[in-house]
C-alpha cells in the first residue's frame, strides 16, 4: 500500500507523476481560495 501511496509502484516515473499530481492538487486548492475571497469583496 505504502508503494502505491508513493507512486513507486510505477517506477521513477510514477514518483514524478504523484509529485506533479501533488503540485497541481495546492495550486487548485489556492486559486480556489484566492476566487473565493475575491468573490466575498
Amino acid at each position: 500500500m505504502l508503494d502505491l501511496h508513493n507512486g513507486r509502484i510505477f517506477g521513477g516515473f510514477g514518483v514524478f507523476l504523484i509529485d506533479a499530481a501533488a503540485v497541481l492538487f495546492l495550486i487548485l486548492a489556492v486559486t480556489g481560495v484566492w476566487m473565493w475571497a475575491r468573490s466575498r469583496s
